[in-house]
């Protein structure tokens, strides 16, 4: 079911025949063009010709040589749902130019945003993005602006005023000053008003207007008499005008004279009295006829037609418009009209006096079966509420949600209509009580939309499986977002057991949260079957959102198996489907994230860098910043790989201040940590890591599997550089064995890897060799460089010792051990180092002899202690005795801390 905009909102009214010329508002408004100010604000009480002279306006300017570009958007009551706000400003914007704010539309649309506040802010700024290429003079006109009363939309238009390029200028028309920065704009410079000092007739234009426009023929006196009642209201002077067509030619001057003395007090007194004079004046069925439609905020004929009863309404509409009585059209083709304000508030507050309420009622209920049946479900169900046949507009709020929702993303309007219905009527439709979970969701209000769907899971009839199932999807998305594993995987499994088999959607979106929880429980198989599952229904069903996203978790899934290969080419293919036009989606950025860190792995820092700053984009487009946040970590991996040592300590900085904007999940700020807690380790910042470390042992039993594998890999890193290698070995030695025995690859060698440093920091090079081999094994299919680069001079020790002793069958690890040595950096300044401060560059107590030289480079390629006896022709206690000598004089504790003291020292190269 499509819920279409109506273009009538987008209409630029066309100047009406006769028009007064306002030359010195119009001179006032182009002087605001020219300076290429940022709001034009028209705020002035109803009646006093706001739009008319807009309309004027906009002719005059567009039918010049080299015109700016104009887009109207008319504003109604409906427009306070910041997405429906967004959507049609995007529809005006598109009048101009269609390319405009597709890919803010993809945005506003993206299926079940978590955060309505993310959502809304990646469209904003892809809007002012599409705004800034553009070269041509634009004009925004948002017409009855007084009737939006919300916050965020305000907001919105503010950022917009902030941060369009001066080309862009936005008009606000309303009763009243608008909540915007007004007295910014102002002392800036960037503010034209006209106010209703301005828009007030002089004595000159109401003598054009009444004598003219109206044909009056009134005396000079007559004109300034009527001019001074009226201070040049022009509602007043048109109504006035009306009022005495006819009427002088009939009595004359002492009817006039009559008709002035009515005509004063206050405007609303005086506003009800001419409109009552003009309404009596017309035939009964014309009058019966203007009151029945006034409940229509537009009127076409059928509509018309459906509420009188009479035929020929295109006919009445004319006529009206023809008679001058208040009526606009709202179109090229004049289909749809639309009553003046002020005529309209009159003629409700009449329909109300004349007719009784169940005829009103009835009227309400006759609007709303002809826009059910013309499919313009927004009127329908306003004017079903309006008639409090409360069963229909419930029914159709039911019929129409899943629209309004998830492909229009408008849960403020959603909200709106709930809340209008009696309590009662929502407590007996658990429909509507899941529907309301789903828009207190999206609309941020997580706690009560919990509520309202247990509510559904505990008093729906257990033969209402579908409705049970969805109230359970809604609850385990809601628990998935506060990081409760295992009852994400409670909730998910029950919804999919519930849900039927058609509805794809809900059930690709359940798929999904569910793999992610089996995912972060450390269960694969169980992640991958149904990340699987969740690609297969949104290929079927057409729903990329879905298939991508699913997709990407299976590409993580080989990450996390080692297969970095297949990894890249998923990601490389997922990024590539929702980068089209047609798809922009924002899991993108997640797949760019991912493949910037395979590439980096690979040791590729140029493609690295291409894709993880073209993540950090489409986190900036979309306002994601916990994936903005992961693409700055990542990227200053490779500014640390790089040796630019500054540069990663601003990246580090940008991406705690992202993750201090808005968060997302718990979950990815816990990841964020931990990374930035390895890089500090990196960059000597002991105090950082140590503190990382201290809450991450104290939240151990809390925190995920995933988290609390990555996490113990993370601890270990900084035992060994405080010279706790023993704590190490304890920690993650026999872990490795059981991730590698679970498939968990990737972690598994990570394991090995830093077991192995461990037990050579032990001095068990035997040991070490043995592990080492076993990591280099699982790492050389994936093609795993930076893992083993980034750990330093210890690493390559480590691989020139075990280089020498794999058998030459092995040809393959051979070539791979070799590719590794080639990746170190010659100069080692930045590596990581143990124990950094023993290790600092300090002149030698006393100087190594050339027999401690010579052992020491045999250390250096690799040798242990037996084969330098033999290669010395010396005793093995002889070979140890010189070792011992080694450590005293270069302070160290290890071989591996000797020959790096060595290097530093400039006694190795």
């Amino acid at each position: 079911m499509s819920i279409p905009l109506l273009s009538t909102k987008l209409f630029i009214p066309p100047p009406r025949p006769g028009l007064v010329a306002r030359l010195r508002l119009l001179d006032k408004l182009n002087a605001g063009l020219r300076a290429g100010q940022r709001l034009i604000l028209i705020a002035a009480p109803a009646g006093f010709g706001k739009t008319t002279l807009l309309s004027a306006w906009i002719d005059q300017i567009t039918a010049c040589a080299s015109p700016p570009r104009a887009a109207w958007l008319q504003l109604d009551p409906g427009d306070d749902d910041r997405v429906r706000f967004m959507r049609y400003l995007i529809a005006a914007l598109q009048t101009i130019d269609a390319r405009w704010g597709q890919t803010a539309q993809a945005m506003l649309q993206a299926p079940l945003s978590a955060d309505g506040d993310q959502a809304l802010a990646a469209a904003l700024a892809a809007l002012i993005n599409d705004l800034a290429a553009q070269p041509q003079q634009s004009v925004v006109v948002l017409d009855d602006y007084h009737l939006i009363q919300s916050r965020p939309v305000h907001d919105a238009l503010t950022f917009l005023l902030d941060h369009v390029p001066p080309i862009i200028q936005f008009v606000v028309a309303g009763r009243a000053d608008p909540p915007l920065p007004l007295a910014r704009l102002r002392a800036t410079g960037q503010l034209t008003e006209i106010r209703a000092v301005d828009l007030r007739f002089t004595p000159d234009e109401s003598a054009i207007f009444l004598n003219e426009t109206m044909q009056l023929d009134l005396t000079r006196d007559q004109i300034a008499a009527l001019d001074q009642q009226a201070e040049g209201w022009i509602a007043g002077l048109h109504l006035a005008a009306l009022a005495l067509q006819g009427t002088l030619s009939r009595q004359g001057r002492r009817d006039f004279n009559a008709f002035l003395e009515s005509f004063s007090g206050r405007n609303r007194y005086v506003l009800d009295y001419l409109i009552e004079e003009v309404l009596s004046r017309q035939a009964d069925d014309v009058q019966d006829f203007l009151l029945r439609t006034s409940i229509l905020d537009r009127l076409t004929g059928s509509v018309c037609e459906a509420l009188t009863d009479r035929p020929h309404g295109e006919t009445r509409l004319a006529a009206l418009e023809q008679a001058n009585l208040f009526i606009e059209p709202l179109d090229q083709d004049r289909t749809w009209y639309r009553y003046h304000p002020l005529f309209a508030e009159f003629l409700r507050s009449r329909l109300q006096q004349r007719l009784s309420v169940s005829t009103v009622l009835e009227l309400h209920r006759r609007a709303s079966g002809w826009y059910t049946q013309h499919g313009l479900w927004h009127e329908a169900i306003a004017h079903a509420l309006r008639a409090q046949d409360y069963d229909h507009a419930a029914a159709l709020i039911e019929q129409i949600a899943r629209e309004t929702w998830i492909m229009r993303g408008e849960s403020g309007t959603l909200l709106a209509w709930i809340s209008a219905l009696p309590q009662a009527i929502v407590i007996a439709r658990p429909r509507l009580r899941t529907i309301h979970a789903w828009a207190l969701m999206a609309d941020g209000q997580r706690e009560a939309a919990a509520a309202c769907a247990q509510q559904v899971i505990d008093t729906t009839p257990p033969d209402q499986t579908e409705l049970i199932g969805e109230a359970e999807a809604i609850s385990a998305i809601i628990t998935a977002l506060h990081s409760n594993v295992p009852r994400t995987i409670e909730l998910a499994q029950r919804a999919l057991e519930h849900l039927p088999a058609s509805d794809h959607f809900l059930r690709g979106l359940v798929a999904l949260q569910l793999g992610l929880a089996y995912d972060t429980a450390g269960n694969l198989s169980a992640a991958g079957r149904v990340y699987t599952e969740a690609t297969v229904i949104g290929r079927t069903a057409n729903l990329p959102f879905i298939s991508l996203m699913a997709a990407i978790q299976l590409a993580d899934l080989k990450v996390v198996q080692g297969q970095l290969h297949e990894a890249a080419a998923a990601y490389q293919h997922a990024g590539q489907l929702g980068a089209e036009p047609d798809q922009q989606l924002p899991i993108v950025s997640m797949a760019y994230s991912s493949l910037g860190r395979v590439w980096y792995e690979w040791n590729d820092l140029d493609r690295a860098t291409q894709y993880l700053q073209e993540s950090i984009s489409w986190g900036q487009r979309w306002a994601a910043n916990d994936i903005r946040s992961t693409g700055l970590i990542y990227l200053a991996y490779v500014q640390l790989a790089q040796g630019q040592t500054a540069a990663a300590y601003d990246l580090l900085q940008q991406a705690d201040r992202a993750l201090h904007q808005r968060i997302v999940s718990p979950l990815s700020v816990d990841v964020a940590r931990m990374h930035q807690a390895r890089l500090a380790l990196r960059l000597n910042d002991l105090p950082v890591a140590l503190a990382w470390a201290e809450d991450y042992q104290a939240r151990l039993p809390e925190l995920p599997a995933t988290l609390r594998v990555s996490g113990a890999a993370t601890l270990a890193r900084i035992w060994l550089v405080q010279g706790q290698a023993a704590g190490v070995c304890e920690l993650i030695g026999p872990r490795a064995t059981t991730l590698e025995a679970g498939g968990l690859i990737g972690s598994a060698l990570e394991f090995h890897m830093l077991h192995a440093l461990a037990l050579h920091q032990l001095d068990r090079p035997e040991e070490a060799r043995t592990v080492f081999t076993r990591a280099l094994t699982l790492a050389e299919p994936g093609g795993y460089v930076r893992l083993f680069v980034d750990e330093g001079e210890p690493m390559r020790f480590l691989i020139l010792d075990c280089r020498l002793r794999i058998e030459k069958s092995s040809a393959q690890l051979h070539s791979y051990i070799d590719r590794l040595l080639t990746a170190f950096p010659a100069a080692q300044e930045s590596a990581v180092q143990l124990q950094p401060s023993a290790l600092s560059p300090q002149p030698l107590i006393e100087p190594l002899s050339d027999r401690e030289l010579e052992v020491l480079r045999l250390i250096a390629e690799g040798y242990a202690n037996q084969e330098i006896a033999q290669r010395l022709v010396v005793a093995l206690s002889t070979v140890k005795t010189h070792i011992n000598n080694i450590y005293g004089k270069l302070a160290v504790q290890s071989r591996t801390q000797a020959v790096a003291r060595a290097r530093t020292l400039g006694l190795l190269p």
